[in-house]
């Protein structure tokens, strides 16, 4: 979990494809503030706890259990288009 200002700065460490690094509107089609819970993982590849997320392969941080929103249609085609699978909950 990081700020506007986290991702604004430093893009997303696990999805440096969104290419959020000091580009404030995508930025903003890239993240939310609505998500549910949250869960810290020290040692990712050997949390049951991330691979459950699916987050086995990130650094470790604190993470959001659930995510709510959906990229514009244009985020959409970009992440197509680099063959980039996702997914998003309205």
């Amino acid at each position: 979990i990081k700020t506007y200002e986290d991702f604004d700065r430093d893009g997303c460490e696990n999805c440096p494809f969104l290419e959020m690094q000091e580009r404030r509107e995508r930025c903003l089609s890239c993240t939310t503030g609505f998500f549910e819970g949250t869960v810290a993982i020290m040692d990712p590849r050997e949390s049951w706890t991330s691979k459950w997320l699916r987050c086995d392969g990130y650094l470790p941080g604190v993470y959001a259990i659930t995510v709510t929103g959906q990229f514009t249609r244009e985020i959409e085609e970009d992440l197509e288009n680099k063959g980039i699978r996702w997914r998003c909950r309205p």
